[in-house]
């Protein structure tokens, strides 16, 4: 804004003192160009702009001298008005052009049988087609929409010469009007002119004059008929005849020969201007020029503060950061105590805005521990800084208290597994937490965790077997599978996702059955346990249970009798294995199905447990199901 402010003076001064575009604009170069105008008045010459007003009383002296100077001034004004006064035959031409095309009108109008009205029928389709009627509002007619298309078309094609000039009389009408509006605008000065006193012996006339075209610019801002027309153009035509503006611009001219010396005057007064308002637009280019210095100054100023609150806010930062990274190693040491590692440090980059370094300690060297450090060992110290950010967002605002963590170890041995499951719910007991895992093992040690340490709280544990976008996470427990073993859609399934269900359903109720009854299962290193060493252990132990043995053996013996269709069919692809036939698959499913109705309690929601203070009985928690070991026994 202050460049502008200078570039708009200086240009102000040039054309008004008339400085050469090649040199700058300063008090030297206006006093210059000021003195050459000041001595061709033969007046005294200035030598600083204080010395301006000492000049400006002189020269208002010397227009004193002309008495009666601004009415002189008014008539010079008048005469150079009505020299350049619009072309009064243009008018003329422009109602001519208007005159006719309004009579082809009318002829062609007289050829019509009836009124043409284009706009009806163009506006009348366009409402058929919009509101879709069925029906003429009018008339209360069927309306054939083609049919109507094709009358309107028709009709607009009879008359496209009609239709064509009033379409031309639009054009030469706003070409008339603005002409009028023109002249009438001319007039209307010259009135002003007469008002101040530059009165002549045609002014009556032109006042006349001046009142006429306005009332024809009146009657037409929109187009008349012809006989309207035609009234109007003959006023114009007979006002010139009379020559009256030509009439006075010869008197005016002949009257301005006489006054006194008015380019004396004129250049005194232009003087006197000038020399008023150059200082002023010198002034408003020195405060523009202070302002931008100021500007400069405050833009170097600014920079350093922009620098200083880099630093401080990278401070602050720095400061967090170490504070997180103290938490973290407390946390991460938690998880390896002793290993001669850690001591995370999260630093704040020197040479950019927004960057941070992370550091630690690998047996005496530090550097980047992804250089350094097993690929567990990342993942656990990306937990734990992950871990110290959350516990400074508590701290901060302790409304939200949710721990969301997925899957995050991935290669973390057993150990460190289970000291990092520990640590979550130590750590975080004041927090709502969420945990997914894909590792069942991973699984165990935060169910044993949580057991620990979130004592008095409810904490529930899922396994997700599916998911989709319609129906969202599939919960992996036996009830999903049962759902659909007793629902329609099983019994219109083919015999291999009958045998893949009822294998899964059987292979979930083995590990609550063996859990819960407290069986012996031979130990898998992987902690993965499939369906043979989970059934064989429950088989040979139900057998012996004399109670059970009673309601369910037969099941149980179907169930060990054609299993392997499990294998054959659920586990595995084997293309022999296709042929399994419904009725094998569905005996199958019937099998696990009643084994279920007789060790789930769907009253308690809950399967059998072994109940130790009644010497090992089998039973719900409500005791609608129950077993004894021998029969007659309590």
């Amino acid at each position: 804004k202050a460049n502008e402010s200078i570039l708009a003076n200086e240009k102000e001064i040039r054309e008004r003192i008339e400085v050469d575009p090649e040199i700058s604009i300063d008090e030297t170069s206006c006093i210059k160009n000021l003195n050459e105008k000041i001595s061709s008045l033969q007046l005294t010459e200035v030598s600083s702009l204080k010395e301006i007003e000492n000049t400006l009383s002189t020269i208002e002296l010397h227009i004193a001298a002309f008495k009666d100077m601004e009415r002189w001034q008014n008539y010079v004004q008048l005469g150079d008005l009505l020299r350049n006064a619009p072309e009064y035959q243009d008018l003329i031409d422009a109602f001519l052009s208007y005159e006719t095309v309004s009579k082809d009108i009318e002829s062609e109008s007289k050829k019509l049988v009836g009124h043409f009205y284009e706009e009806v029928l163009k506006r009348g389709l366009q409402w058929i087609q919009e509101d879709d009627l069925d029906n003429c509002p009018l008339c209360g007619n069927q309306i054939d929409l083609e049919n109507i298309q094709t009358y309107v078309s028709r009709r607009l094609e009879e008359y496209a010469i009609i239709i064509q000039l009033k379409e031309d009389r639009v054009s030469i009408h706003a070409d008339f009007y603005e002409k009028l509006r023109n002249y009438v605008s001319f007039l209307d000065r010259v009135h002003e002119y007469i008002e101040k006193g530059c009165t002549s012996s045609y002014s009556t006339q032109v006042e006349d004059f001046r009142e006429r075209i306005k009332e024809i610019s009146s009657s037409h801002t929109v187009p008349q008929d012809i006989d309207q027309i035609q009234k109007d153009l003959i006023i114009l035509q007979e006002q010139v005849k009379s020559t009256i503006i030509t009439a006075l611009q010869q008197e005016i001219k002949e009257l301005c020969t006489s006054s006194p010396d008015i380019e004396r005057y004129n250049n005194l007064y232009q003087l006197n201007l000038d020399l008023q308002t150059v200082p002023i637009h010198l002034k408003n280019i020195q405060c523009a020029k202070r302002i931008k210095q100021n500007y400069t100054d405050c833009q170097t100023q600014t920079s350093q503060l922009c620098k200083l609150a880099e630093k401080a806010r990278k401070n602050s930062v720095q400061y967090l950061m170490a504070a997180i990274s103290d938490t973290a190693n407390e946390l991460y040491q938690c998880i390896h105590p002793g290993e001669s590692i850690g001591s995370p440090q999260i630093q704040v980059k020197e040479k950019t805005a927004a960057a941070l370094e992370l550091k630690s300690d690998f047996h005496g060297r530090t550097g980047d521990p992804r250089g350094h450090y097993s690929e567990g060992h990342v993942d656990s110290l990306g937990l734990c800084i992950f871990l110290a950010i959350r516990r400074f967002q508590y701290q901060q605002c302790s409304d939200i208290a949710l721990l969301v963590l997925d899957d995050v170890l991935h290669s973390v041995d057993g150990i460190h597994r289970r000291a990092t499951a520990n640590l979550i719910f130590e750590k975080f007991n004041d927090h709502q937490i969420f945990i997914t895992t894909h590792d069942p093992l991973w699984f165990e040690y935060l169910k044993s965790a949580s057991r620990k340490y979130m004592q008095g709280k409810k904490f529930e544990h899922y396994k997700i077997s599916g998911w989709s976008l319609e129906s969202g996470p599939i919960l992996g427990d036996h009830l999903n599978d049962f759902e659909w073993l007793t629902s329609d859609r099983c019994q219109k399934a083919a015999p291999h996702d009958k045998t893949i269900k009822a294998g899964r359903l059987l292979e979930a109720m083995m590990q609550e059955l063996c859990h819960n009854l407290e069986i012996s299962v031979p130990f898998n290193k992987s902690g993965n346990y499939s369906l043979y060493p989970l059934w064989t252990s429950f088989h040979q132990k139900a057998k012996k249970y004399q109670g059970f043995n009673k309601e369910a053996g037969q099941c149980i013996d179907k169930i060990e009798e054609i299993r392997s269709l499990r294998n054959w069919v659920g586990a595995h692809f084997n293309e022999w294995a296709s042929g399994i036939t419904d009725k094998e698959a569905q005996d199958f499913c019937d099998a696990v199905i009643e084994l279920r109705g007789l060790v789930y309690c769907d009253i308690c929601s809950q399967f059998i447990k072994r109940i130790k203070d009644l010497d090992g009985i089998w039973a719900c928690k409500k005791m609608h199901l129950k077993y004894e070991k021998k029969i007659g026994e309590n």
